[in-house]
């Protein structure tokens, strides 16, 4: 199951729809989900996730070596039993545990053993590979304001992947806002809904209006395509992004080249312990990224992946710097031109030579 999303799905489908149904008096029963960890996106998992169900249930976790003092009471006999840090949970058996973890590998020991999922062998990004900043440490953000400075970036990007309907049962829209200093790409925001085609367009134009100058990055397939062609006129700086004929798997794993120069900015200050931690919408993508391809929707893993592959492909080949704008466009015939000057536009995989400036 934790390699197979079509299994991984079937059983939390059943757990959350079959067997409730199951239950011939809700007051007179419980139901006990007892289980040896798989994934992150687990039953156990999924209800740990969601608030509301999470707080039907009481979460007991029993690990083959414990990595805090923990006492565990006998709900009959009241009994309690306490285990010290670095306890083993069943010492009697297997001892330290150390040849089962040198046999099982890192992934199943972390997983099944310490009841502490990670990513397994068939996912493309590991947490350890994603990098994270404090807000006040990230170059261009303005921790006080929660804004993005934008005299100090080179560019600001917006990746977005649009459902093909608005239909209660269509994909997600998936959005991620990031901002560009030299070769490092600060991600800063994410969203992700359900929107109608009247509702992209809106958005879109929002983003727009935010960040004059920026670059979005629209997939052009589903409703993105007609979102081209409809606010080409009165959107500049949209980017038109075709995945040809590589699948998901393949453009997160072709991004991944990339995460060292990828940060994931700590904008939310908790005043309770006094750290810098990401916000909701960040850790939600985080979580999607570490756990694809095993997810219900991964729209916004593809806007990510959209997202690096655009910037950092186009910076390989030096083509592509900002946005047309009256503050970094020079009139050819001026006297100022004493080197050469090339104006590009890209729709799709198409590059149009807008003016050409030679004097030497």
């Amino acid at each position: 199951a934790r390699r197979d999303q079509a299994e991984m799905l079937a059983a939390w489908s059943y757990y959350q729809n079959t067997m409730p149904s199951r239950i011939n008096d809700f007051s007179k029963s419980v139901i006990l989900n007892i289980q040896q960890r798989l994934a992150q996106n687990d039953i156990t998992g999924r209800i740990l996730a969601d608030e509301a169900l999470s707080s039907q249930y009481i979460h007991v976790v029993l690990p083959a070596q414990f990595a805090k003092t923990t006492y565990l009471v006998m709900p009959i006999s009241g009994k309690v039993h306490k285990f010290e840090k670095g306890d083993f949970l069943w010492p009697e058996r297997f001892g330290d545990y150390s040849g089962l973890r040198a046999q099982v590998g890192e992934t199943s020991w972390q997983t099944k053993y310490l009841q502490n999922p990670i990513a397994t062998d068939k996912t493309y990004i590991k947490e350890e590979m994603l990098r994270e900043e404090n807000a006040t440490d990230c170059y261009g953000w303005d921790a006080g304001t929660g804004q993005i400075e934008e005299t100090k970036v080179d560019m600001v990007y917006a990746a977005h992947d649009f459902p093909v309907k608005d239909k209660i049962t269509s994909d997600f829209l998936g959005s991620v806002l990031a901002y560009r200093v030299k070769k490092v790409l600060y991600i800063v925001d994410c969203y992700e809904a359900k929107q109608a085609f009247t509702e992209n367009l809106a958005y879109v134009k929002g983003i727009d209006s935010a960040y004059r100058g920026s670059i979005q990055i629209i997939e052009d397939k589903a409703n993105g395509s007609p979102l081209l062609t409809t606010l080409q006129d009165e959107v500049p700086g949209m980017q038109g992004y075709d995945p040809g004929t590589n699948s998901k798997e393949d453009r997160v794993s072709l991004a991944t080249q990339w995460l060292n120069n990828v940060v994931f900015v700590k904008t939310r200050f908790n005043k309770l312990n006094n750290k810098w931690e990401l916000s909701p919408a960040l850790q939600n993508l985080k979580q999607r990224l570490i756990n694809f391809p095993f997810v219900d929707h991964d729209d916004i893993v593809d806007a990510w992946s959209m997202l690096i592959l655009y910037v950092f492909l186009d910076l390989k080949y030096c083509v592509y710097g900002k946005s047309f704008t009256d503050a970094n466009m020079i009139a050819s015939e001026s006297e100022k031109c004493d080197y050469s000057t090339v104006f590009f536009n890209k729709e799709g995989d198409t590059w149009k030579v807008l003016d050409l400036g030679i004097k030497y």
